[in-house]
This record gives C-alpha cells, structure tokens and sequence, in this order.
C-alpha cells in the first residue's frame, strides 16, 4: 500500500476527538498463518466494533448555542449584556477601553460586539431625543445635524483602536500558524528519514518518542491543513511500528506506561462530575480527549477493558452535560414566565390613572419592588432575552412618563389651589376685626369649609399660607371669645348707663314754642341709647318699656301727630345703622321693602278709586262710598309716609353710591 492510499485508509478518523486504537498499535508479526487469519479477523471485528461507538465518545453540542468565542459561556455573555444595557454612552466608552487594553484581546470579540450593540443604541436614541428638540424650536428634521459630541469621537477612536489591535493579533496568528505549519512538516520529514534508515533500536526509539513529544508541543495551523498533516503523520507512526524491530520487553514496557496514562485519563473524566463549572469541565474534556489520542498503544489484554472504560466515561459525562443544559433551559423557561408576570404587573401599573401624590409614590415603590423581583430572576431564553427586557423597560418608562405627567399636572393645580387660598386669606383678614359676632363667625366658618375642600399648594408656599389664615380665624375668634368673656360687666355698666339716660329722659322738660330744638335732643336721647349697646336679658324689656313710653311722653307734649312721630323714629333709628359696619346693605335692603310696600298701596287706592266710581248715587250706597273714601284716605297717608322714610333712606344712601 502506497502513501496515498493509506492517508485514504486514516482519512475515517478526520477531526475525531479520540484517537482509535487500531491507528496507533501494530499486531506482533509473529504466530503460524492461520493464526495470523484469526488474530486478522479478530482485528476487523474490533474496527467495526469501535467504529459504532466512536460517535458515542465525541464531545456533544449543548443545546445552548455558544458565542463566537469558543465556548464563552452563555450566561456570563447574558449577564454582561444585561449589566451595560443601563450603562451611558460615556460609560461604554470606558468598559470598551478597559477590555482593548487588556492583553487576551480575542477572549473579548463577543463582550466588545455587545458594547457597540448597545452604545449605537443610545446613540440612536440621543440622536432622536436632540432632534426632537430641534424640531420644538422651529428646526427642520433635514437641517438637523446628528450629534458630534466628545463621547461618540472617544468611542470612534476607541472602536478604530480596537478594530487595529484585532487586525495586528490576527496578523501575529496566520504568522504563527504558518510557523507551526513549517515546523510539523519538518518533522514530517524527519519521520520519513527516520523510518527508512537502520540505526540501533535504543537510538531509533528515542529519536521517535522525540518527535512525538515535539509535534504535540507545536500549537495549531490553519483548518485546511489540519487533515493532510495529521493522516501523514500517523501514516508515518504505522510505518515505524511496521519497520522498527523493537524487542518484546521495551514494547511492553511502553504499552505498560501508554496503559497507565489512558488510566489515569479515566479517572481525571470521571472527576470532571465534581466539576463547578460545565464550561471549564467542557474544555478538561476535550484537552484529555486529544491527550488520549497521542497516547500509543497498549497491552492487547487491557485494550478492550481501557477503551471501555474510557467510552463509558465520555458517555456519562456528554450525558451530565446535556441534562445541565437540559435543567438550564428549562430554569430559563421558568425565568422567562416569571419575567412576563412582571411585565404584566407593571404594564398594569403604568395604565391606571393617578388621582393623588400618595397614591402616586405607592405605585412607583411597588415598581421598585418589582424591579427588584427582576434582578433575581436568572437570564431567559436567548430568542426572548431582548424583547423581554424591551417590554419590560417599556412598561417602566410608560408608568414614569405618566408620573411626570401627573405632577406636571398636579404642580398646575398646586398653583391653582394657592390663588384660591390667598383669595381667602384677603378675605378672612377683612372679616377678623369685624364685631357682628354672629354673622361673621358664620362666614368665617364657611371659609374654613372652603379651604378644606381646596387641594394642595406648592410645599413651600403651604405653611407659610396655613398660617396666614390661620392668625386671621385666630384673631377673629380670640376677639370674640374676649368679647364674651367680659360681656356680662359691660352690660352692668350699659345697664347703669341706660338707667341714668332714662331718668335725664323723664325729667327733661319740653318747651312747645321749640319744637325743632326738643326734637333734636330727642333724636340725641334716642342716639345715645341705641349707642350704649346691650344689657343683661332679664332688664332688657323692661327697660326698652320705660324708654318707649318716656320719648312717647316726649311726643305728646310736643304735640306731635302719628306720622311725624313714626318718621322722627324711624330716621333715628336708621341713622344708628347707618355707621354700622353693614348699615348701607340694611338701609338699601329697607328701602327696597319700602318701594314694594308703596307700590301695592298705590295699586289697592287705585281699585278703590275704581270701585267708587261704579257705585251709585243712592243712599244705600253710602257706607260703602264712605268706606272706600276712608281707605283711599288712610292709604295715601300712609303711602306719603312711605316716601318720606324711602326719600330720608336714599339720602343716606347717595354719599356711598357716589363713592
């Protein structure tokens, strides 16, 4: 068999992770031939054999798809995507420098294509936010230029910086891959000279274990080369265990110490099942796998039981992995509901209406809690990792986006609510002095009502406010109470000084020939009552009595008639009114009765005037006639009283009016 076709015969172990036995060991030549047949025979059994369970023993894929980095373990490509979505543009910059500068630049390819994943992100959204802007103040969206800050110029630089350093290691390992390649072929060569040339065993044998140990030590070349060196070189392995005389005692030892390595390989993948981390436990796996392959044969006895053994333990430990990432998708599954649970949660939260600050600040805490509840939760299904995050971002940003709203509102009705309540801080200081005890404390009580159904004013303006309104009713009410308090000796001494101006009424003596003279002092006398105020209640009526019946008396004696007695009283009386804090509102109120009062009585004379002119002239007629004419009489007196007190009411009136 010629070169060709036996790097064709190796072709079937291309790429494989174990190396077969068959490749690396030669049957003794020794024997009669039929037992060459048999042990021939044997041999084909054991190839077919090892050809079915070679796939069982290959490194399985995980379920979880790796990054671009050779097994870059997922989650940790999660978390750090997860830990830089929140980060600024400023902030990518630095952790995209920090990984640039450090020295296993190729370890970083994937960390660095989800910086500027996520920093084009934000540049975007700036870029939207700035135009936004522009457009508000009259720019036009093709006018507008994107934005050239310090930051973006950082992270070109740093992006171009990056992008160099990737080109000179990739430049740095197609050189050191064609070194290697140089250097494999070299010992290529010298395998071809070493088989063909006879020298001592003891020589040849080292010389062989020389270069094994050097091309195991050489690193990797490029992909399309890989097949073509490794066929010839186990091609020119089989022919040195084919040409190479080695004596039975230095075989055996050999195959002893190749045994005690692959069993020693066993157990160090049987305790990869201790193994923390299933990334480092992958990589153990396949360095032990390529370990094995290097390994020469072994004693033909302990062949089966060692390959056994080793398949087994690839086995379980392919099976151990795939349940880990069984168990992990099916925790990403379970961490996907839960995160859309939350999402429910606050997309809830964001489409209910605010109706108050308190209530505000509750729902915002419980958003805090639920993110919270986020950060606990493991990483999702990669398909559904950003558009989970996007969801559940949205939310957030829709409930804070109404909350500004809400306050933006709510700071409107803030200013509102303080205009109404410094209207009535006016108004409550234009009452507190006010001594109409009864009708004022009824309006500052309505007051009081009406500030409690006004809202919230800004903060700083609520105390200072509260205040101010609060000294006015505390003025007002401190006054009253101090009022009442000494109420009872004031009206002792009102009561003392009614009595002395009654006695001064009933000994006063009237002159008749000076009628306008006594009808002022009357009018003083009636003044100067109504001006002492209140006295205690038991007195009051009969007190009012003596006072009545002594002006009366003062009436008489003036031969005064009904009329102009009523009207002098009347005057009088309103006159006193007329300096009281709400004396214009009773005068004009008074004299709107009066005009109503003067109004019937003119209609009623009219229909009597009416009545009289239907009846006859009999005598029976008479007493009717006389009746009407009576009323019509009466009537008209009355009526020009009316007008006399309407005529005095409106004098007093005018001096407001025209103010």
């Amino acid at each position: 068999m010629d070169v060709k076709e036996k790097r064709t015969a190796l072709s079937s172990g291309k790429n494989k992770k174990v190396l077969k036995e068959e490749n690396t060991e030669k049957p003794e030549n020794t024997g009669t031939a039929e037992e060459k047949k048999e042990s021939a025979s044997s041999e084909e059994v054991k190839k077919e054999k090892r050809a079915r369970v070679k796939k069982e023993i290959q490194p399985q894929k995980p379920s979880e798809p790796q990054t671009d980095t050779d097994y870059d373990d997922e989650d940790e490509i999660l978390k750090f995507e997860e830990e830089i979505s929140p980060k600024s543009r400023v902030e990518l910059v630095d952790i995209l420098e920090k990984l640039i500068n450090e020295e296993d630049l190729n370890s970083h390819k994937t960390r660095i294509g989800l910086i500027k994943v996520a920093y084009n992100k934000h540049y975007k959204e700036d870029n939207e936010t700035e135009l936004k802007i522009f457009i508000e103040k009259g720019g036009k969206k093709e006018e507008y230029q994107p934005l050239r800050d310090t930051t973006h110029e950082s992270f070109k630089a740093s992006f171009e910086k990056y992008k160099e350093k990737k080109a000179l290691l990739n430049e740095q390992f197609e050189k050191e891959r064609e070194k290697n390649l140089i250097e494999k072929k070299q010992i290529l060569e010298e395998l071809k000279a070493l088989v063909g040339r006879e020298e001592t065993l003891k020589k040849t044998y080292d010389d062989f274990k020389t270069l094994q140990t050097r091309w195991r030590e050489i690193g990797p070349v490029h992909p399309k080369e890989t097949n073509d060196l490794w066929q010839t070189y186990h091609y020119y392995v089989e022919i040195f265990f084919d040409k190479v005389k080695i004596n039975k005692e230095l075989k055996d030892l050999d195959q002893k110490k190749n045994l005690k390595k692959k069993i020693a390989i066993c157990e160090k993948i049987e305790a990869l099942f201790l193994e923390d981390s299933i990334k480092n436990a992958t990589l153990q796996f396949e360095k032990y796998q390529e370990e094995w392959r290097e390994i020469g044969p072994v004693p033909n006895s302990k062949k089966d039981e060692i390959w056994e053994r080793f398949k087994e333990a690839a086995k379980k430990f392919n099976k151990h992995r795939q349940e880990y990432y069984d168990k992990i998708k099916e925790e990403k599954e379970q961490n996907y509901l839960a995160k859309v649970a939350l999402c429910e949660k606050v997309e809830l939260l964001a489409e209910m209406d605010f109706h108050s600050a308190r209530e505000t600040e509750e729902k915002a805490k419980e958003i805090g809690e639920i993110q919270k509840a986020w950060k606990t939760i493991g990483f999702t299904p990669k398909k559904n990792n950003e558009d989970i995050w996007n969801r559940f971002k949205a939310a957030n940003d829709l409930f804070f986006q109404n909350r500004h709203e809400f306050y933006q509102k709510n700071k409107e009705e803030k200013i509102q609510n303080l205009n109404l309540k410094i209207e009535l801080c006016i108004q409550a200081e234009a009452l507190q002095n006010n001594t109409e005890w009864r009708k004022t404390t009824e309006e500052f009580l309505k007051l009081q009502e009406e500030w409690k159904k006004i809202g919230p004013v800004p903060k700083k303006h609520s105390e200072k406010l509260w205040k101010r309104f609060r000294t006015s009713c505390d003025t007002f009410f401190n006054s009253k109470s101090n009022f009442f308090a000494t109420m009872d000796e004031r009206q002792e001494n009102n009561l003392k000084l009614k009595k002395e101006l009654l006695e001064k009424i009933e000994n006063f003596t009237f002159d008749p020939a000076k009628t306008d003279e006594c009808l002022k002092i009357l009018k003083d006398f009636q003044a100067e009552w109504i001006e002492i105020g209140h006295v205690p209640i038991n007195e009051k009526d009969n007190l009012n009595g003596r006072f009545k019946a002594a002006i009366n008396k003062c009436y008489d004696n003036l031969k005064l008639d009904f009329s102009e007695k009523n009207l002098i009283n009347f005057k009088t009386r309103f006159e006193s009114i007329y300096g009281s804090p709400n004396g214009y509102k009773i005068i004009k109120q008074e004299s709107i009765i009066l005009s109503g009062k003067i109004s019937t009585a003119k209609s009623e004379i009219s229909i009597w005037e009416n009545n009289i002119g239907f009846l006859s002239r009999a005598k029976s007629s008479e007493p009717l006639r006389k009746e009407f004419e009576e009323k019509i009489s009466s009537g008209k007196e009355k009526i020009k009283l009316m007008e006399d007190k309407l005529k005095f009411l409106k004098k007093l009136m005018r001096p407001q009016t025209s103010s």
